[in-house]
């Protein structure tokens, strides 16, 4: 077993140093032959003083996203940044610098004091 960063996994799974990895969206999937395990609803992570966070639930048009876009808005949110993992992520969603959509798990994994998390 090894733990790695983002995007780390696809590449041990490329250059064969992995055989089997559980990988949680978004990921390349190219050249990766995966299955859906699980799947989770969705939270937006909102910097804690967004207009939003006082919401019990908020749509994706709240946000401005459309629904073909959200299995990819981390990872369009993680290439504009040029961040490295979903830790820096947070922190930028924390600094108001972006909001993203992202599976509910990580709302428990990553809570952080100025980040709200709202269910979509």
């Amino acid at each position: 077993m090894c733990l790695c960063g983002w995007r780390e996994h696809t590449r041990l799974l490329r250059t064969g140093e992995a055989d089997a990895a559980l990988m949680f969206a978004p990921y390349d999937p190219d050249g990766i032959d995966a299955d859906i395990v699980a799947l989770e609803p969705r939270v937006a992570a909102l910097p804690a003083d967004h207009a939003l966070t006082p919401a019990s639930r908020v749509l994706l048009a709240d946000l401005g996203i459309a629904p073909e876009e959200v299995d990819g808005r981390a990872e369009h949110d993680i290439n504009k940044h040029g961040v490295h993992d979903l830790a820096q992520v947070v922190a930028l969603i924390s600094l108001g610098t972006t909001t993203t959509v992202l599976p509910i798990s990580v709302a428990a994994r990553y809570p952080r004091p100025g980040v709200t998390y709202v269910s979509v």
